[in-house]
């Protein structure tokens, strides 16, 4: 757990960064590279397949277990790996003509407002492709999914201070799932070297979903979930490389977070709800992660997009009004660049893989 921000930015950005992240104790990199450009319009969708740089790195994996008990929205309880609630689909039932209480009660995300064309676009696509129900078989993990030291993030973060200071209390993507090479030495899917892509709400305690693209001896592909500081849970529906996922996370209260995570290649998606005891509202993360301390795989050149965050039922679309997290080395602006992600346009961004050969772990 990262006990101080070090404010590594350029410096005409450096007191904005200090200001919107001050009290980041939890699980965000110590490199930050803050970079704040206008609002921009752009068209969704899948990138082309563009090629990146390469090579691969490594750290040392730590805990820090934080005291629930000290957190006043917190009421932890014992971790399950398993829902507490499914949404099995009702015969009949037809989201794209339901209201948003019905579509919340029958494990849809809600619609957009008629005015936001782009996110309602968005919204149709993904309800149309969501053809088959998959019960979630839950395997519990045996580590959290994100390290808890800096060095390991690339993405967008944004700081509810730049929103009116209200709590966050959901957020989405959707990105296609990066193809990853295997590594003969790894046989373990909890432990070996990842492609993590997820999005979340929180700071020091995290509700976050996402796919992990894991080089194994043969690579896997795997949706999970977790409430940080728990572990993590795999649980959702079969994906591959190539396919394009979608992630929705919510606080819903009476500590539970509701998951819609779907494959939309396949039509085939899950909806749950599950435990919530660490309940975090400080940040909406849109992140790519070096889980476990390990090397970064090559992965091309990806896009993240369909963005967008919540504070109750007041939605937004990522920005680069967030800040811009760097992966590097030695977790500093002077460290080699690992994985970097781009300005935003149109609640899209792109993260790119720069170069990942072995490293000590510095930071």
């Amino acid at each position: 757990m990262r006990r101080l921000i070090r404010c590594l930015a350029y410096s005409a950005a450096c007191s904005l960064l200090i200001a919107g992240i001050a009290g980041f104790a939890g699980r965000a990199p110590e490199v930050a590279v803050a970079q704040f450009s206008g609002h921009g319009g752009g068209r969704p969708g899948p990138p082309g397949h563009a090629h990146s740089h390469r090579h691969p790195h490594q750290h040392v994996h730590r805990h820090v277990h934080p005291h629930p008990h000290n957190h006043p929205h917190s009421h932890p309880h014992p971790h399950q790996c398993g829902p507490l609630h499914i949404f099995l689909p009702h015969h009949g039932f037809k989201p794209l003509h339901a209201t948003n209480a019905q579509l919340l009660a029958h494990g849809f995300p809600p619609r957009p407002a008629k005015s936001r064309k782009l996110a309602l676009r968005l919204w149709r696509q993904i309800i149309v492709h969501a053809r088959k129900f998959d019960r979630p078989h839950p395997a519990c993990g045996t580590g959290n999914r994100s390290t808890v030291y800096s060095g390991n993030w690339s993405g967008r973060v944004v700081p509810r201070s730049y929103y009116g200071n209200a709590p966050f209390t959901a957020a989405q993507a959707e990105w296609v799932q990066p193809a990853v090479a295997g590594h003969p030495h790894d046989r373990n899917y909890n432990r070996a070297p990842a492609v993590s892509l997820w999005v979340g709400v929180g700071v020091r305690y995290l509700m976050q979903a996402g796919v992990d693209s894991i080089s194994t001896a043969r690579p896997r592909y795997k949706f999970w979930t977790e409430d940080f500081p728990q572990k993590m849970v795999w649980e959702g529906p079969a994906i591959g490389a190539g396919q394009i996922a979608f992630v929705y996370v919510r606080n819903v209260g009476s500590n539970q977070a509701y998951y819609f995570l779907e494959n939309v290649t396949t039509g085939v998606y899950s909806a749950f709800t599950n435990p919530l005891p660490y309940v975090g509202a400080d940040a909406a993360n849109f992140v790519l992660e070096r889980p476990n301390g390990r090397y970064l795989p090559f992965f091309r050149a990806l896009n993240v997009w369909d963005s967008y965050f919540w504070q109750h039922r007041t939605s937004y679309q990522l920005t680069s009004v967030s800040n811009r997290w760097i992966m590097t080395s030695d977790c500093t602006v002077h460290g080699t660049v690992l994985a970097r992600p781009s300005d935003v346009a149109g609640g899209q961004f792109s993260q790119t893989w720069m170069h990942s050969r072995p490293f000590a772990n510095s930071c």
